[in-house]
């Protein structure tokens, strides 16, 4: 029981979720009547089975839990979406007007939660917040010792291991893509 706007949402934020693409801006600019506004309703509403059924089967997976039970979860990608889909229904008309403004045409986002990030920073401009894979932060609020720290819990959480597998991970060939990354980064902030 799929129906359009289940496959317009699975297109924007799962199929082309690789490509950086205005598209989501373009279906959030009809605010009420878009896809994405009509699926985040359903999203936050209906149960696992009843979304798999309606066609968001995308965004589950089947895994056994502790007894052995086949049960249907989240995707581990699509599980921290649900804040982001309520906030899109609380603000859907704040959401629809930005999405309608040129810097929106030109905002590149592959998320629900790139669409917050982007219209809550359109809508407080004076308040720079950057969104990063591990958490929000205002930009000039920590310390470099800070930001180390929190890099060394990270790692330390994700690969079992110090600072020092750190900082030898830091100085491979595989990091030199990283430093490239980052130097075009700050080339372009600056």
């Amino acid at each position: 029981m799929t129906n359009k706007n289940t496959k317009t949402f699975i297109s924007l934020y799962v199929t082309r979720t690789n490509s950086l693409n205005n598209d989501i801006f373009k279906d959030l600019s009809n605010g009420k009547k878009s896809a994405t506004y009509e699926s985040c309703l359903l999203l936050t509403t209906l149960s696992n089975e009843d979304l798999y059924k309606n066609g968001f089967n995308a965004l589950f997976e089947y895994k056994k839990n502790s007894k052995g039970k086949k049960v249907l979860v989240k995707k581990r990608q699509f599980k921290n979406d649900t804040s982001a889909y309520k906030s899109i229904i609380e603000n859907i008309d704040k959401i629809a007007e930005f999405a309608k403004t040129k810097e929106a045409r030109f905002s590149k986002v592959n998320g629900v939660r790139g669409v917050i990030s982007k219209t809550n920073a359109h809508f407080s401009p004076t308040v720079k917040v950057e969104k990063s894979q591990v958490g929000t932060s205002e930009k000039a609020s920590r310390t470099k010792a800070e930001v180390l720290k929190n890099f060394a819990d990270i790692w330390a959480k994700e690969f079992n291991a110090d600072i020092l597998d750190l900082i030898e991970f830091a100085s491979s060939d595989e990091a030199t893509k990283i430093y490239d990354y980052s130097v075009e980064k700050v080339a372009k902030a600056s």
